[in-house]
């Protein structure tokens, strides 16, 4: 499935990590926005400003960057997106959570960027992308195999 803003010029990000923790349970924690600071060591806040629904405002600094995004797809506990504007660039982020039997999930994680910072730095954009969405995808895991709730 593409992406929107694929094409000519677009930086295009896929990852993919299988967690040993049901879907639900990696749900509960990717979703659980104001609690990314707490086990994701590059973003200092995030807030989901209403329901994690289409058309609903989530702020967060990442990497030091401050982020404003607005989910655009919520569906039934396997896949969420939204969007991403900073630093001139904009951005779409989709998160997908494929169950493999009945107690681990495969995380796809894919994303798209443009703008004029990402055709000027393009390389060095896709190795700090790699890096930070490396790390967020083994937080995401550990956490979700850890996770007791809240």
């Amino acid at each position: 499935m593409s992406l929107p803003g694929e094409g000519w010029g677009a930086l295009v990000l896929r990852f993919e990590v299988e967690v040993e923790a049901p879907p639900e349970r990696v749900w509960d924690v990717l979703t659980g926005v104001e609690a990314w600071s707490r086990w994701h060591p590059g973003i200092s806040f995030a807030v989901l400003r209403g329901p994690m629904a289409p058309g609903t405002p989530l702020h967060w600094r990442g990497d030091g960057m401050r982020i404003r995004s607005v989910v655009t797809e919520v569906g039934e506990g396997r896949r969420v997106a939204w969007t991403a504007r900073t630093l001139g660039a904009r951005g779409f982020h989709r998160w997908t959570l494929e169950p493999q039997g009945s107690s681990s999930t495969r995380i796809l994680s894919e994303e798209v960027w443009r703008g004029l910072p990402v055709l000027l730095l393009r390389g060095t954009l896709r190795k700090t992308l790699t890096a930070s969405r490396t790390v967020w995808l083994e937080r995401l895991r550990a956490r979700a195999e850890s996770y007791r709730g809240s």
